[in-house]
């Protein structure tokens, strides 16, 4: 889990995503809040992901006065919009983009192409900084972190172009 908010400072942090939501219990069994004090504009709410909606209460766990993105960085890349409460009204999960996530993208690469390799299995060598891959292996690999990091700063970008300037970083 991967969250960002507008804020002047910018801040991040990593998180594992937790065990999955079986019938309103997680995996150690304790009970889970299924209508948290929080607005779920998709439509239809329930169809909502846990895993999305309990990024975003975490988010507003840290900072309840500012909108975040939040990413979830799994099988599947998650970018959600979330904005603080005004007034009397429920901090609200906007919803977001789905992407596949790096795994998924190198398997999509080697199943659906002629010659590219499969590097679902092999390690990824980050010992090369360079940006660009200098053979088809790295290629493969840094198309697939550059497609992550655009997708992630296209929807950062998305919500600065569609909040007002005074919204960002808190300050209302």
């Amino acid at each position: 889990l991967l969250v960002a908010h507008f804020g002047p400072e910018s801040r991040h942090y990593l998180q594992p995503v937790g065990p999955p939501i079986i019938d309103g219990r997680d995996c150690a069994g304790i009970e889970v809040d299924r209508h948290p004090e929080i607005e779920i504009v998709p439509d239809p709410p329930e169809k909502a992901g846990d895993d999305r909606i309990a990024a975003a209460l975490g988010a507003l766990s840290l900072d309840a006065t500012v909108p975040w993105i939040v990413a979830d960085l799994g099988t599947a890349m998650t970018c959600n919009a979330v904005t603080p409460a005004v007034g009397s009204k429920l901090p609200r999960f906007e919803g977001g983009l789905i992407a596949p996530g790096l795994l998924m993208s190198l398997k999509a690469l080697s199943a659906q192409t002629a010659q590219l390799p499969d590097l679902a299995e092999s390690p990824d060598d980050a010992s090369e900084q360079h940006f660009i891959g200098r053979n088809t292996e790295e290629a493969m690999r840094w198309g697939v972190n550059v497609s992550q990091i655009a997708t992630l700063l296209a929807m950062i970008e998305g919500q600065r172009a569609i909040r007002p300037a005074h919204r960002l970083g808190g300050s209302r």
